[in-house]
């Protein structure tokens, strides 16, 4: 499996956890996706992130794959990752500690 399969994996699996799916909806994605052919010859990947003999790993042909396979598994169309949902979030600079009165110490 090259870089992107396990990311399309992980924006697969990333869906089905933020979805909350029950304990039978993941068996039955798993199972289709455990079905699903692989290898860079399917015609699965044609179109998105194999063109040629290239594997892409650009942002959207990795989109179009994962936007088929949650087609092909049966995963709610809500589970589309955005852009936004990728970006980390940076959380605010840490205050300096302060003594009893409030001042910087």
């Amino acid at each position: 499996m090259t870089a992107t399969g396990l990311n399309l994996i992980g924006r697969i699996g990333h869906s089905m956890i933020t979805l909350g799916a029950r304990k039978e909806s993941w068996k039955d994605c798993a199972d289709k996706l455990g079905k699903l052919d692989w290898s860079r010859q399917s015609d699965l990947w044609n179109g998105n992130i194999v063109q040629g003999n290239r594997i892409l790993t650009m942002q959207v042909p990795l989109k179009l794959a994962y936007e088929k396979v949650a087609a092909l598994i049966n995963l709610s169309p809500q589970s589309e990752i955005s852009g936004e949902a990728m970006t980390v979030v940076k959380s605010e600079t840490p205050k300096p500690p302060t003594n009893t009165d409030g001042e910087t110490v």
